[in-house]
C-alpha cells in the first residue's frame, strides 16, 4: 500500500513537470508570435506612413500638373481669340474691297 502511494506520488510529480514544460513551451511560443505579430505592426505602421508620404506627393503633382494644365487652357484661349479678331478684320477688309472695287 505505501509502495502504491509512493508510484502515485512519482507519477503525480512527473505530470506536474510535463505540465511545467509544456506550459513554459507555451508561453516561448506565444512569446513569440506576440513578438512577430508587433514587428509585423511596426511594419505595417511604417509602409502606412511611407504611403501616406507617397500620396501627399502625388496629391502635390497632382495639383501642380491641375494648375499648368488651366495655365495652358488659357495660354491657348488667349492665342485662339486674337485669331478670331483677325479673321473678323480680315472679313472687314475683304467686304470694304469689294465695296471699293464695285465703286
Amino acid at each position: 500500500m505505501l509502495q502504491k502511494a509512493e508510484q502515485d506520488i512519482r507519477n503525480h510529480i512527473s505530470c506536474e513537470q510535463q505540465l511545467k514544460v509544456l506550459l513554459e513551451s507555451a508561453q516561448n511560443s506565444s512569446e513569440e508570435h506576440e513578438k512577430l505579430h508587433l514587428e509585423k505592426v511596426k511594419n505595417q505602421q511604417s509602409e502606412l506612413k511611407e504611403l501616406k508620404k507617397k500620396i501627399t506627393q502625388l496629391e502635390s503633382k497632382n495639383k501642380q500638373s491641375t494648375q499648368k494644365i488651366a495655365s495652358l487652357e488659357s495660354q491657348l484661349q488667349k492665342r485662339k481669340k486674337p485669331k478670331k479678331t483677325k479673321n473678323i478684320l480680315q472679313h472687314f477688309k475683304n467686304g470694304l474691297n469689294r465695296k471699293f472695287k464695285m465703286y
